[in-house]
């Protein structure tokens, strides 16, 4: 199983500046599941939030994307996914941090043997679908490590698994995936880049890479991977929202705009709800209250029982009766 955290700048989408509300405090924490083969996870697979003590912090289902999102507080997690067909995994421990707006787990999980693919999908590249049985034998076995957290031990077998196959993107991946664990982002994101070389439709290496610039205020290079992965995804709603995190950062409010308009048209729009927190925060700085408050509106219809909804509400009230003075241009800062 393996998860990597994709951490975007809250502060820099607040702008932080005194004439806009201040943030609400809740994270979106949204668990991408998919099978060892990257074809993304069916439908009403279980996903449980674990906290630091073990205990259940909620329970969620898997969608037609094999997409499942929590409401988090800053603390340290776990998720354990159960269903039909699989073998029920836990996951290592990640952060979430309390300046995140979202927070991403993207977590693999093996079929049981009698229900593995018979072809190719998703994100697989044409040569991974030629690992060699010793190559693929090591990645499962660093995938069982990474499990238990013994990034030393599954480090090796993912090199294993390399020097056997040095065409395996996913392999490059979970080692990305593990040295970012570890501290070391530059070798991580030379893992990712590797990965996209070797398979160019690998969506969720080029989210990584993307987040990665984000937390470096290298929005354009940010923005360059995105528009990669949606060739590769037009339809990803997770990139739509990255995107539209991007756009904002880089005060391209009517694309952080057409973002979410896209988005809500999807069917499992309600799931990224807070995209339109984030056009609505385009709209203030567009000048245009009634269209940001519009946006403030669709959050609370879609999420009324998101824990950020009540904050939501006092803002969409400031808003309303005029408390919240609008920024003129002179007033935005140089880097959103």
């Amino acid at each position: 199983l393996i998860s990597l955290a994709c951490l975007i700048p809250l502060g820099a989408l607040a702008q932080r500046n005194p004439n806009f509300p201040a943030r609400a405090t809740p994270c979106e924490l949204q668990i991408h599941v998919s099978y060892e083969d990257d074809h993304p996870a069916e439908r009403l697979l279980q996903v449980e939030l674990l906290n630091s003590n073990g205990g259940s912090s909620g329970q969620a289902f898997t969608d037609d994307r094999g997409y499942a999102v929590f409401q988090a507080t800053a603390g340290n997690y776990r998720v354990r996914v159960s269903g039909p067909n699989i073998i029920e995994s836990t996951s290592s421990f990640f952060s979430v941090n309390e300046r995140e707006l979202t927070h991403m787990e993207y977590i693999n999980v093996r079929r049981t043997p009698s229900n593995a693919p018979t072809g190719p999908g998703g994100t697989v590249a044409v040569a991974d679908l030629n690992v060699p049985d010793a190559a693929a034998k090591e990645f499962k076995k660093a995938n069982e490590l990474m499990e238990k957290n013994d990034l030393v031990e599954a480090r090796k077998h993912f090199d294993k698994a390399i020097k056997i196959y040095p065409s395996y993107a996913s392999a490059y991946f979970g080692e990305g995936v593990l040295e970012y664990k570890s501290g070391d982002k530059q070798k991580a994101r030379e893992d990712f880049e590797k990965t996209i070389t070797l398979n160019d439709h690998f969506v969720p290496a080029y989210y990584n890479l993307a987040t990665m610039a984000m937390k470096d205020n290298d929005y354009k290079r940010a923005d360059e991977l995105l528009s990669k992965a949606s060739t590769a995804d037009p339809v990803n709603p997770q990139g739509l929202l990255l995107t539209a995190q991007v756009d904002l950062l880089m005060k391209n409010y009517d694309g952080a705009v057409e973002c979410a308009k896209r988005l809500h048209a999807m069917q499992q729009h309600q799931s990224f709800a807070i995209v339109h927190y984030i056009a609505a925060r385009a709209y203030l700085y567009k000048q245009k209250p009634d269209e940001a408050a519009a946006e403030y509106k669709h959050f609370l219809e879609e999420a009324p029982t998101d824990l950020r909804a009540p904050k939501v509400r006092e803002e969409l009230a400031a808003l309303t009766n005029s408390q919240t003075p609008q920024v003129s241009p002179a007033a935005q800062p140089q880097r959103p």
